[in-house]
C-alpha cells in the first residue's frame, strides 16, 4: 500500500512538473522581455506616458497579467517582478480596458502629477482653462479617446450659459468651438441642441486629428451618445468608417461651421468677450475675425498647439 501511494504521488508530482515547469520558464522568459522593453523604452524616452495612462496599485496587483493581454496597444504594460508595470507608457492611448479587466481594481486610469507638465494646461472640473471663458476638450488636456473628447464637449456646452443680453448682438456668438474632430463636433450638437449661437472652426475637413490616421487604421471609440444623434451603433470603427459618420452627422445637423479656417489667435476684447482670429489656410495673410461669448479649443495634438496656447496665455502645470 506505501508502495502504491508513493508511486501514485510520483506520477502525479511528475505531471505536475511537466506542465508547471515550462509555465514558470515561460512566465520568467516574458518577464525578462518585459524588463528588456522597459529598459530599451527608458533608453528612447518612451517609458513616460504623455498623456491618460494607467496607475498602477503595486500592493493590490496579483501579477495575473489579465490587464497585459487586454491591451489594444500590446507592449504598453508588462509583468516585471511579478507585478504589472509600464514598460512603454509613450505609446499608451489611455485606452481603460486594463482597468476594466483587472480583477482586483488595481488600476485606474488617469493623468498622475500634472502639476509639472509643461504640456498639460490647467483646467478645472468643467474643463475651463486659467482664462474664464476658454475651455479644452479632448487631447489638449491630457486626455486621449474619443470616449473622453465626447463627453468632454457635452460636458462644457452642459455648463454654459451665456449672458442672454449679449446673445441678442447678430455679430456675437454664444461660443466658438475651434475643431472639428470627436470633441468639436459634440459641442456643436449639444450648442445646437440648446439653441446656442454657435460656429465651428477647423482648418481641414470634419474629422479632426482622426484625418492623419493611417488608412484602415481600427478606431476604438467604446459606445459613446452625441447630443441630437444619439449613440455611435457600434465600439470599433476603421478611420474611413468613422469620417463618414462625422460628415453624415455634418450634413444632417447642418452644423454651422467655417472650414479650412486656422486657429491664429484668442484674444479677450472686454469682460464678456473674445475676438477669434483665423487665417485662411490658402491665404495665410487674410485674417479673419469672430467674437464670441465663449472659447472651446478642440484641437488634438497634430502640431503647434501647445505654443499656440501658450501665446493665447493659458497657464501649464509647470507654471507658478
Amino acid at each position: 500500500m506505501i508502495l502504491e501511494n508513493v508511486v501514485t504521488w510520483t506520477l502525479v508530482g511528475g505531471v505536475i512538473l511537466f506542465f508547471l515547469l515550462p509555465y514558470i520558464r515561460q512566465t520568467k522568459k516574458n518577464a525578462q522581455l518585459s524588463l528588456e522593453t522597459k529598459e530599451r523604452s527608458k533608453q528612447m524616452g518612451d517609458d513616460i506616458p504623455t498623456v491618460q495612462h494607467p496607475l498602477i496599485n503595486p500592493s493590490l496587483c496579483i501579477g495575473c497579467g489579465t490587464c497585459v493581454r487586454k491591451c489594444p496597444e500590446g507592449t504598453i504594460l508588462g509583468l516585471v517582478g511579478g507585478k504589472s508595470t509600464i514598460i512603454n507608457g509613450a505609446n499608451c492611448k489611455g485606452h481603460g480596458r486594463c482597468e476594466a479587466s483587472c480583477p482586483v481594481g488595481a488600476i485606474t486610469i488617469g493623468l498622475g502629477d500634472t502639476s509639472k507638465r509643461s504640456d498639460i494646461p490647467i483646467l478645472d472640473e468643467n474643463q475651463q482653462t486659467s482664462i474664464e471663458g476658454i475651455y479644452i476638450a479632448g487631447e489638449l488636456g491630457g486626455y486621449a479617446l474619443i470616449r473622453n473628447a465626447v463627453n468632454q464637449g457635452k460636458t462644457i456646452i452642459k455648463q454654459l450659459k451665456p449672458d442672454a443680453t449679449l446673445s441678442k448682438q447678430p455679430d456675437l456668438f454664444d461660443v466658438i468651438i475651434i475643431g472639428g474632430g470627436p470633441a468639436g463636433i459634440s459641442a456643436a450638437l449639444g450648442a445646437k441642441e440648446k439653441k446656442f449661437s454657435y460656429l465651428l472652426i477647423d482648418q481641414q475637413a470634419i474629422g479632426g486629428t482622426v484625418r492623419q490616421y493611417p488608412r484602415e487604421k481600427l478606431v476604438l471609440t467604446d459606445l459613446v451618445e452625441l447630443p441630437l444623434y444619439g449613440k455611435l451603433t457600434k465600439s470599433e470603427y476603421t478611420k474611413e468608417e468613422l469620417i463618414q459618420t462625422w460628415e453624415t452627422i455634418h450634413k444632417k445637423f447642418k452644423i454651422h461651421s467655417l472650414l479650412t479656417k486656422k486657429l491664429f489667435n484668442v484674444v479677450r476684447q472686454d469682460e464678456s468677450t473674445f475676438d477669434v482670429r483665423v487665417t485662411d489656410i490658402n491665404d495665410p495673410k487674410n485674417i479673419g475675425r469672430y467674437k464670441a461669448q465663449n472659447v472651446i479649443l478642440a484641437l488634438g495634438r497634430r502640431g503647434n498647439e501647445i505654443a499656440l496656447l501658450k501665446k493665447i496665455g493659458i497657464q501649464f502645470g509647470s507654471e507658478d
